[in-house]
């Protein structure tokens, strides 16, 4: 969705196009948390993803 935003929106391109635009296109998002829910909650459960994804074990085959 990234490329859909700051590419194919933008007008400037999106994936190996050598015939398209050579432009940086950019896409920004601000939520305002505190429409979905707590922002303490919220800071509590992202600090709990990454300690997650920090403690997870590398998938088989990976170091």
């Amino acid at each position: 969705m990234g490329e859909v935003f700051s590419g194919i929106l933008t007008t400037l391109g999106f994936g190996h196009d050598p015939q398209g635009k050579h432009n940086d296109g950019s896409f920004y998002l601000c939520w305002r948390i505190e429409a979905f829910m707590p922002l303490d909650e919220f800071k509590r459960q992202v600090s709990d993803f990454i300690a997650h994804i920090k403690t997870s074990p590398p998938a088989a085959g990976f170091k």
